[in-house]
């Protein structure tokens, strides 16, 4: 249940049925209907989207690249697999994580299209 339904999940007072012409029983059943779809279409999004995944390139001609990700804490496990084919021949990467972000220390090389997926753990 989304924050916004808890307020119209109470029973409602009775209303008049019809007041200057307006049917006020079908305007609430279309009103919980919309709240349901919202409802199940936020779930559906959730469950599609992870929230410890991401992508990152390497910057060039530097031997860091800081990656900022909000689920990264130190006690967190991060791995990566090579998106790119220059990021698969590129070696000796390691990682320093701190909070809220990590490092990424690799060689110095000029290529810019060296991208990584990472996962969160």
């Amino acid at each position: 249940m989304l924050p916004f339904e808890r307020r119209f999940s109470a029973r409602l007072p009775d209303l008049p049925r019809e007041r200057n012409g307006f049917d006020y029983s079908k305007f609430l059943l279309f009103f919980s209907d919309f709240l349901r779809v919202l409802r199940l279409n936020f779930q559906s999004l959730d469950a599609r989207t992870p929230k410890n995944v991401g992508e990152f390139t390497l910057t060039h001609s530097t031997t860091s690249t800081v990656v900022f990700d909000n689920t990264v804490n130190p006690s967190s496990f991060i791995s990566f697999i090579p998106l790119s084919a220059n990021a698969v021949l590129h070696g000796g990467v390691w990682l320093e994580i701190g909070d809220k972000q990590f490092t990424v220390h690799h060689n110095n090389h000029g290529s810019t299209d060296r991208t990584f997926r990472y996962i969160v753990i």
